[in-house]
């Protein structure tokens, strides 16, 4: 037995098949377990819109949120120079849904909601390292906050429309 950080599945005796890394692994409040390192690269080859991203979840939520860095030149290319806020997101989504779709993801490892960050990842705003991977915890510190009011927006959002459907008048 060694802890190397690693996650394994013995599909049989004597057979081990790599899965992920234990720090790129979340488990969502439903128990399903997510590997945010290989979904970001999913969702970053996948399309040409995304140029990267930064999935978030917590073990208190069903569902993943995400910050999206788009590839302005091919944005422009789609929707036009100065695409407004619901633009951008509406195809940020679209694609997102099309990179799920192709690749066979499930629903829960698709992100609900995320915000569209201008300035891509790097060394040197520290949220890249040395060798390009992504330094987790920073991303936490700069977008935690921010990811978790998403949540609770979300969570504000349906307990109207619960309200809604109870009280139609």
């Amino acid at each position: 037995y060694v802890l190397t950080g690693d996650i394994m599945e013995e599909r049989g005796p004597d057979q081990l098949v790599y899965i992920d890394r234990r720090n790129d692994v979340l488990k969502l409040s439903q128990a399903e377990f997510v590997a945010v390192g290989a979904l970001g690269a999913t969702f970053e080859g996948g399309g040409a819109v995304i140029k990267q991203i930064y999935i978030y979840g917590n073990s208190a939520r069903a569902y993943l949120l995400a910050v999206v860095v788009p590839d302005m030149d091919v944005v422009t290319a789609r929707i036009g120079a100065n695409p407004g806020e619901a633009g951008l997101k509406a195809l940020i989504r679209a694609e997102m849904q099309e990179v799920a779709r192709v690749n066979k993801l499930k629903s829960f490892e698709v992100p609900r909601d995320f915000i569209i960050e201008s300035e891509p990842f790097s060394f040197e705003n520290g949220l890249l390292s040395s060798v390009r991977k992504r330094m987790r915890p920073n991303f936490k510190r700069k977008y935690g906050e921010r990811l978790e009011a998403m949540y609770v927006e979300i969570e504000r959002k349906r307990q109207e429309e619960l309200m809604g459907l109870k009280n139609p008048d």
